[in-house]
């Protein structure tokens, strides 16, 4: 499948772990993602079936496996990159499936495809990722303010 490599380097960079079941279908869903990057927005695909249709296991499988993997990477105490991919995100909690998934697929599109041949609906939705970042930075920033009037 084209751009799985990618998918692979830019999750071991990230600090997931290739020995872990939950790594190859993270690259899977990645590289599906790739392809039609709109699909996950515009037609709810879903991803995790096609997943598991692809690599022959089941839904349930493919989730449970791709939510180990982000959690042991999110639990590391140096991965740093993969905090700074969600700031909304707390410490404790890692980002959902999706949002994961959604993020890194537009990263890794980034990062690969010529300026010229990037699909038009990576930049709007990497535009809602900002906004929804700032939108976040904005809610800490009044919910701190306001509880250092009350005290």
């Amino acid at each position: 499948m084209k751009g799985l490599t990618e998918s692979k380097i830019y999750l071991a960079h990230l600090g997931f772990f290739p020995q872990q079941n939950g790594f190859g279908y993270l690259a899977y869903a990645l590289a599906l993602l790739r392809e039609d990057p709109m699909s996950l927005y515009c037609r709810n695909v879903n991803f995790i079936g096609a997943v598991a249709d692809g690599c022959g296991v089941s839904p349930d499988c493919v989730r449970r496996c791709m939510c180990y993997s982000l959690n042991t990477a999110w639990t590391m105490p140096a991965n740093a990159e993969l905090r700074a991919l969600f700031p909304g995100a707390s410490g404790e909690f890692p980002p959902s499936l999706g949002e994961f998934i959604a993020r890194a697929a537009i990263d890794i599109d980034l990062k690969h495809r010529p300026e010229n041949m990037r699909l038009p609906g990576v930049r709007l939705i990497r535009q809602g990722f900002e906004a929804s970042r700032a939108a976040v930075h904005s809610a800490r920033s009044n919910r701190v303010g306001a509880l250092s009037a009350v005290r």
